[in-house]
């Protein structure tokens, strides 16, 4: 078990690769998750994105969230349309619970 902010850890302490990655962490921060930790995943591999749709809010006009919660969701929006496009991974979002974004590593 490991005590540290998953952003700052240092990677000498993991396994040089593993097969499934969960994400949950700050919502607004996800992109900085990512791109940290699929350098971990090997051809074939997943990544988990939990909350991708946030109570529904992920997917109504920035106008209707309410101010305090923009900023996050323009992020995991901004996410999901990234890796949506990203021609890396195999994406899907799955209404299940909150959202779950599975990403699934190609060959390259």
């Amino acid at each position: 078990m490991f005590h540290a902010d998953a952003l700052e850890m240092d990677f000498s302490v993991l396994q040089p690769s593993y097969d499934a990655i969960f994400i949950d962490a700050a919502k607004g921060q996800y992109e900085r998750f990512f791109e940290k930790y699929e350098t971990l995943l090997p051809v074939g591999g997943i990544i988990y994105c939990d909350n991708m749709l946030m109570h529904g809010m992920a997917d109504q006009p920035l106008a209707d969230i309410p101010r305090r919660k923009r900023t996050m969701i323009r992020n995991i929006k901004k996410f999901r349309e990234h890796m949506m496009a990203n021609p890396l991974y195999d994406v899907q979002l799955l209404p299940v619970g909150d959202g779950i974004m599975v990403c699934k590593k190609k060959s390259q």
